[in-house]
């Protein structure tokens, strides 16, 4: 049986699962991967629900996580702050895959 969350849930979590259920769906098992210590699929979750945000902008999927930051930031959704974040976030995503392979 699984124990208690390791952090609680975001009040907003349900309204995005009205607005966007398969996002909601990366986010939840991203949770349920940080509650049980998995931590590189908790990092692998966060980065696949940010390329999904980014997907729901129209920016093209075919860019580099770079790229989609630099999209991100130039039309206005994020600033400095929000772009060195997500800049750790996506190297830490992308490294938890590729330890995920080896």
């Amino acid at each position: 049986m699984p124990g208690p969350p390791a952090r609680p849930r975001p009040d907003w979590l349900d309204k995005i699962g009205k607005l966007d259920p398969t996002l909601f769906h990366i986010l939840d098992e991203t949770y349920r991967c940080y509650d049980e210590k998995c931590f590189i699929l908790a990092a692998i979750g966060l980065r696949t629900a940010l390329d999904s945000c980014v997907a729901s902008v129209k920016i093209d999927p075919a860019k580099s996580f770079q790229e989609k930051l630099k999209e991100l930031k130039e039309r206005g959704f994020i600033g400095d702050t929000e772009h060195g974040i997500l800049t750790v976030l996506t190297d830490a995503g992308s490294a938890a895959a590729r330890l995920v392979t080896e």
